[in-house]
This record gives structure tokens, sequence and C-alpha cells, in this order.
């Protein structure tokens, strides 16, 4: 019998045969490649989204240690971007909160935050690491925060950092700040040294002070060790150094 009569013939069988039947007929013959289909329509779909909404970051924030007071830091964020005049269709504004960064390097008996979080996770729940990390430290401080920190430095990402100044030292002295001169002209350094808002790194202005600033003050709480001074500091490779200056003035309520 030709091939297409055979065909044929199948075919008339399934139409008249039970439901039980078609069902087994349609999983056994085409249930895989309906299957198949369906899931790279799907990576197709999330593909074409991610490309289509995907924004470029007109301005990155990192605030590490601090908190938002409940929707606050959202409006913050939507209120400077008002101010700054972006294409919300193409760029946004990123002021991302909520990574927690211990001031210990790990180095010359400091504890790993690894290392902390298996104290955190073991018998001891309270007491301290075997280099002066408390368990308690490794509920606040997470490892997984600082490598995603360390991503974003590397690929350049952050534009500005605004962090606790034990934390800030630390990142300062692995040269991460690049020296205000590269933003700010020398009547601007010179004020910032008048109102003794500077911090310096190896005889280099750093950082700036931000004690107290409103924007801060009401919209954030900083979880981080308490007793520090609060600083501002550009990263090398910093790509919108305007539109970091302008949110620090947004910040001061200028």
């Amino acid at each position: 019998m030709p091939l297409m009569d055979e065909f044929r013939e199948e075919r008339e069988k399934i139409k008249t045969a039970p439901a039980k039947q078609k069902w087994k007929y349609f999983r056994d013959y085409y249930l895989i490649y309906v299957v198949i289909a369906c899931v790279v329509l799907a990576i197709i779909i999330s593909v074409a989204h991610t490309v289509l909404t995907h924004k470029e970051d007109a301005l990155y924030v990192c605030m590490v240690n601090f908190e938002p007071n409940g929707e606050a830091g959202k409006e913050l964020t939507e209120a400077f971007t008002t101010r700054s005049g972006i294409d919300t269709k193409k760029e946004q504004i990123s002021i991302e909160s909520g990574l927690y960064i211990s001031p210990d390097t790990g180095e010359d008996g400091a504890a790993d935050p690894a290392d902390a979080q298996q104290q955190a996770g073991g018998t001891q729940s309270s007491g301290t690491s075997s280099g002066g990390y408390s368990a308690s430290d490794a509920m606040k401080y997470r490892y997984e925060d600082e490598q995603r920190l360390v991503a974003l430095v590397f690929t350049q990402s952050i534009d500005l950092m605004i962090t606790g100044e034990d934390v800030f030292d630390r990142f300062g002295k692995e040269e991460y700040f690049a020296p205000l001169s590269l933003v700010y002209g020398e009547d601007v350094l010179k004020r910032l040294e008048e109102e003794g808002r500077l911090k310096y790194e190896d005889g280099a202005p750093v950082g700036i002070y931000m004690d107290d600033v409103p924007g801060i003050r009401d919209n954030y709480r900083y979880n981080g060790e308490e007793g520090q001074r609060i600083v501002a500091g550009f990263l090398y490779g910093c790509k919108h150094p305007e539109l970091a200056v302008d949110f620090l003035d947004f910040l001061e309520g200028k």
C-alpha cells in the first residue's frame, strides 16, 4: 500500500478512535514537539521583552548599609528622575540601597563574611567567630552583597557610593574612589574644605562628608556600625559625574 494511503487510513482510524486513544497517539507522536516549540517560543518572548524594555542607567548610586524609610527611597528616586530631565523611555536613575557590607576586609585577623555566615548557622548563636566577626553581624553583613558590589565596581557600573566612614575607608584603601579634583573645580573644593567636609586618602580629597543631609536623613536609615560619619565618593570610571554631582546637591536640598 502506498505511503500516503497508509497515512490517510491511519488518520481515519484516529478520527473515529476513543478520546483516550487519541490522547495516546498525540502523546506518542506530537507532544514532545509541542513542548519544545513552547519552550523555544517562551525563550524568544523573554529575550525580546528584555531587549525592548531594557533601560540604560543615567546614574547608578550605591547607598551601602542603608535602608529606605518605607516608600521614601522610591519617592526620592522618582523626584530626582523628574529633576534630571532624562528620557525615561530609554534611561533610568538607579539608587540601590540594602547592600550590607562589613568594614572588615577579612585580612590580618579580621573575619571573612563567609566564615561569619557559617558561624551564624552553627551552634554558637552568640559571641564571635575566630576573627572577631560576630554571628549577629553575619545576619547584617552578607557575603553575597559584597560579591555583588565588587562586580559592580569591576564593571564600572557605579557612579557614586554613599556609606559610613569605616566602610568608605576600607574601599578607599583599595583605591575605589577617584580624587574629587577630577569632578570639582578648585572653588568648590575650597568651599568644602572650609566647611570641613572633605575626606582625604593619601593626601588627596576623595570623599565628601554628608552628615545630617536632609535627603538622606529624611529618606533612609543607616544600619551600619553606630557613630559613623556618612561619606560620599565618586568611583573610578564614573560615567555620569555631572548627574552624580547634581544628585549630591539634590540630597542637600539645593
